[in-house]
């Protein structure tokens, strides 16, 4: 049906499917208000809504996560956090409220 250098669309999702899913193994805390306020604030390349399916990386600190997403308009990578973070005046990074408040 498909000719020998061309991916099925089937091969092509499962693909997708495989490796979304591989970079989000295990469970997650995640503060659902702010991430999705933070999805729709958008990409910081071309401010369109972002989608979480577009997660290519994450980096996880402690109970926090930060997610790499990547834009389907542009192609542009803007991190996403699963939470708020504190303030520090020092570099404005402070610990996440979910690795300090329990």
């Amino acid at each position: 049906m498909f000719e020998n250098n061309l991916t099925s669309p089937e091969k092509v999702t499962n693909t997708f499917a495989t490796e979304f899913l591989d970079i989000l193994r295990g469970r997650r805390i995640i503060d659902l208000a702010y991430f999705a306020k933070m999805l729709q604030q958008g990409c910081t390349g071309c401010e369109e809504p972002l989608e979480f399916a577009g997660c290519v990386n994450e980096r996880k600190y402690g109970l926090a996560s930060i997610f790499h997403i990547k834009c389907h308009t542009c192609g542009n990578v803007t991190n996403i956090s699963s939470g708020k973070r504190q303030n520090d005046e020092k570099n404005d990074q402070g610990p996440f409220d979910v690795n300090v408040h329990m």
